[in-house]
């Protein structure tokens, strides 16, 4: 407390009591954003109580990415029907901040339990295990047949424009559909669709579902080129088991570039839809 009043803070008391440098006090005097209420002619600032309201608007401000110039303008400004403007404007950005940071966390708890999933799996096993209901967003239907190989590069160009069509995060899981039928006539990079899981409550794109079900699942390790030699597997598990191969293939990738730096070691599940009799 300032030795002039007890109303009054010095800088350095006030700067403790707000949790900030006593420089950012000096930035905020110097371009007229948030002054001292007195200036001795020593060069000694002191600020007064009421003051600390006023600075933890402008904290708050600059907590959710508000310029100061903008700040400045309102401060310089302010009345209650600017304040009331400002805050439901700014409390729309919060929620969608919150929604985007939900759907991250959500991604990152998705990529954790995948990563965990393809370093204990056996990828020499194929399963038939039963599916619950999953919610996903998929791309228009791919009209371009072969994407891997040789034209790899388009591949890569459709998951981009898939993400920014779709405002998705440049991490999120994507994954590929094709038909049961391309497989069954060995189109293995015929790819009808790309997709990428979402909750039940996103709302920014129209959700499809990937039914519940029966699917038998394999692993691929190495590289997408060689994918066939595990599509090889499966037809030969369908024949042997007597099953029939239903509508869709789902790609999904559980280690590639962001997990791994061979291409040896990326790791690919299979899982493909049984066709119910």
């Amino acid at each position: 407390m300032s030795q002039n009043s007890k109303n009054y803070f010095s800088t350095g008391e006030f700067a403790k009591i707000c949790g900030v440098n006593k420089k950012t006090l000096f930035h905020y005097d110097d371009i007229g954003l948030f002054s001292p209420e007195l200036k001795k002619e020593n060069g000694y600032r002191y600020y007064s109580y009421h003051q600390l309201s006023i600075f933890s608007i402008i904290s708050s401000l600059k907590e959710i990415k508000m310029p100061l110039k903008e700040i400045k303008t309102y401060i310089d400004k302010r009345t209650p029907s600017l304040l009331i403007e400002l805050l439901e404007k700014k409390s729309i950005d919060i929620n969608n901040e919150i929604e985007k940071l939900n759907n991250i966390k959500t991604l990152m708890e998705s990529t954790i339990a995948l990563t965990k999933k393809a370093c204990d799996i056996d990828i020499n096993t194929i399963t038939l295990e039963e599916h619950e209901e999953e919610y996903i967003v998929k791309s228009p239907l791919i009209e371009t047949e072969q994407f891997m190989g040789d034209d790899e590069e388009k591949f890569l160009y459709e998951c981009i424009n898939f993400m920014d069509n779709y405002e998705l995060s440049d991490d999120c899981l994507i994954g590929s559909i094709i038909k049961g039928e391309d497989i069954l006539n060995k189109n293995f990079e015929s790819y009808s669709h790309l997709f990428t899981k979402v909750n039940r409550e996103y709302k920014k794109c129209p959700i499809s579902i990937k039914p519940k079900g029966l699917y038998v699942t394999a692993y691929h390790k190495g590289s997408y080129d060689t994918l066939e030699t595990t599509y090889e597997k499966l037809l030969n598990f369908f024949k042997d088991n007597d099953l029939r191969i239903g509508d869709f293939v789902y790609e999904e990738y559980l280690l590639y570039d962001i997990s791994v730096r061979d291409i040896d070691e990326y790791i690919t599940q299979i899982s493909v839809e049984v066709k119910q009799l």
